[in-house]
């Protein structure tokens, strides 16, 4: 029975020893994996930097070609039709409706043609006032 024991004791022994091993594996593994997370973290972190400074080089490019060219840009042709129009608002008139548009120009008609009808009487009214006044005050020659 002594040879027992002591088989029972090198086998809890090599017990010990594999779980020291194994819980020493484990934790070299998490610390590898943690590494791994932040150099993935790192790279994609400088690939999109890379990318993003990349895409600002070649806006920069396309832009200095154009301006290059004497196009105008969508902010010129903006600011021509706010000059045309004589709006000073910043909204795009390009979401304008066509029915708004037509809507804002005969209603700008409706109230000119209303101006000139206006001052028309009143002129027409102060001429009528006009011609009676001088009428009481002419001696009449009948």
């Amino acid at each position: 029975m002594p040879s027992d024991d002591r088989l029972k004791q090198y086998q809890e022994a090599g017990a010990e020893f594999i779980e020291a091993a194994r819980a020493k594996a484990e934790e070299f593994l998490r610390g590898l994996g943690a590494m791994g997370e932040s150099t993935t973290r790192q790279a994609s972190s400088t690939g999109k930097r890379s990318a993003d400074q990349f895409l600002e080089m070649i806006r920069g490019e396309i832009a200095g070609q154009l301006a290059s060219l004497g196009l105008a840009t969508k902010a010129d042709l903006e600011a021509l039709e706010r000059r045309v129009t004589g709006t000073t608002s910043k909204a795009p008139t390009a979401k304008r409706t066509a029915a708004k548009t037509a809507a804002t120009t005969t209603a700008g008609a409706a109230r000119r043609t209303s101006a000139t009808k206006s001052t028309t009487a009143r002129k027409a009214t102060g001429t009528a006032k006009k011609a009676t006044g001088r009428a009481r005050k002419s001696p009449s020659s009948t």
